[in-house]
């Protein structure tokens, strides 16, 4: 018996001296990205049929226009902030303008969310989870749904998600390179939508809450909510606070009228 196991032991040994033999350690970013690519596969999957609504058909007329015409336009509209509509004029004219190149745009931002959600699962809890969190993204019909709409909801999806990962990074670390990425990230998401601002707000009720658990010099608060303010402030003041002012002012005049 000792001298089976000796043999077994030796071949053992030998086995792993040849190539091909040698037990395989998969990277660990594989099983993420196969996740990704079947969300993406699923974002993918009939994105034209369901026809185009109002509010996709607004954003088509809209980045068909000039920069100057986009913006008078959104200043009009009032409610959605430019971000998502800049990127979608761009992105016509790379690929062309038309309905069916619309919608992919979106798709990309929900993939992307996957491994986003992936790595701050991880970054909260462990592997397993994060593994978990990715497939039930991936799989998510409200995801899909929204990455296959020509609007700014799966790209908030990213940014929030970007956004609350570098904001715990930073706390944790207190390394200020993911305090100013939270920062750029914290810009994007109010330029992307601005029930995205209900994010931002919770996130740093978190860390002054916590502060002394997670202690962020004062300078990095006072400098980042300086910059998020004013990014805010100069999309604001372009027109479309103006805009929103005036609105109760002339529904009352055509009421009267």
């Amino acid at each position: 018996m000792q001298a089976a196991g000796r043999r077994t032991s030796n071949a053992t040994e030998l086995a792993s001296t040849v190539p091909g033999f040698q037990s395989r350690e998969w990277p660990p970013w594989l099983l993420p990205a196969l996740i990704a690519l079947f969300g993406l596969a699923l974002r993918l999957y009939r994105f034209d049929h369901e026809s185009y609504w109002g509010d996709e058909v607004f954003a088509f007329a809209l980045v068909k226009s000039s920069w100057a015409g986009m913006h008078a336009a959104m200043v009009k509209d009032v409610v959605h902030p430019p971000l998502h509509y800049y990127l979608l004029h761009e992105w016509f004219r790379w690929f062309g303008f038309g309905t069916l190149q619309g919608r992919p745009l979106s798709a990309v931002f929900g993939t992307l969310a996957i491994p986003a959600l992936y790595g701050l699962a991880n970054l909260l809890f462990d592997r397993e989870t994060a593994l978990v969190s990715a497939l039930l993204l991936a799989v998510s019909q409200l995801s899909i749904q929204y990455s296959q709409e020509a609007r700014a909801y799966a790209q908030l999806l990213l940014l929030t998600i970007a956004a609350s990962y570098f904001f715990l990074r930073a706390l944790k670390e207190q390394r200020s390179l993911f305090w100013w990425l939270f920062i750029a990230s914290a810009v994007l998401v109010e330029y992307t939508h601005y029930f995205g601002l209900l994010t931002l707000i919770s996130l740093a009720a978190f860390g002054v809450l916590y502060r002394r658990t997670y202690p962020i010099p004062r300078s990095w608060w006072v400098g980042g909510g300086l910059i998020v303010a004013a990014f805010l402030a100069a999309w604001l003041a372009s027109g479309p606070l103006n805009e929103a002012l005036d609105a109760p002012k002339m529904a009352n005049e055509r009421g009267k009228a």
